[in-house]
């Protein structure tokens, strides 16, 4: 049996319960051809805010995403494993074909940063992110606000992604182990 069959009742009340409570800030074309799975959420803010799916989207279980005033346009056959996040402050962009792994983070925006005062005051800096077609972002990836990723390119595993990725790419970033021996002087002082 297909567990996918198993949540379309679950999928399709989530869409609609979304519709409802974001009118015409949820553009979706054919609904037929979004799934979202268990405890998948939509938190959407403001009056500019926008979400809009151009085509078939999965969104397996855990998917979490927040538009405050932003827009977040999703093209056609997009995939987003488990346990990702977009966080839209002013716009993210995804072309079509795009495949997210497992625990990817988008952020659209930082927050500002002064020494004095509390920092939820002191607001956020924002820019977009642009995702082309055919783009793989691999498992544990986060992508940060000004990311540009060029279509037909690959974000290995684990990769903190801030600028602009040319198409046709592979982008990783280099990790080395560090191994220290430590030494411990007490263990020449233990009593058997």
């Amino acid at each position: 049996m297909n567990l996918r069959y198993i949540n379309v009742p679950t999928s399709f009340f989530t869409l609609g319960l979304w519709k409802i409570l974001y009118q015409n800030q949820v553009q979706i074309q054919n609904f037929m051809k979004v799934f979202a799975g268990p405890r998948s959420e939509l938190i959407i803010t403001g009056n500019n805010a926008l979400l809009e799916v151009k085509g078939r989207l999965v969104l397996r279980k855990d998917i979490s995403i927040n538009i405050k005033d932003g827009s977040l346009i999703i093209g056609e056959q997009v995939f987003f494993n488990r346990g990702c996040s977009l966080n839209c402050h002013y716009k993210i962009e995804i072309g079509e074909g795009c495949i997210f792994g497992e625990n990817v983070l988008l952020y659209d925006h930082d927050h500002n940063f002064k020494e004095e005062g509390l920092f939820q005051s002191q607001g956020f800096s924002k820019k977009e992110i642009i995702i082309e077609d055919n783009v793989w972002i691999g498992s544990g990836t986060i992508i940060l606000k000004g990311t540009y990723i060029g279509k037909n390119s690959v974000v290995g595993a684990g990769s903190l992604v801030k600028g602009h990725i040319l198409p046709n790419t592979i982008f990783y970033n280099k990790r080395e182990n560090f191994l220290k021996p430590m030494i411990n002087n007490h263990d020449n002082n233990i009593s058997e």
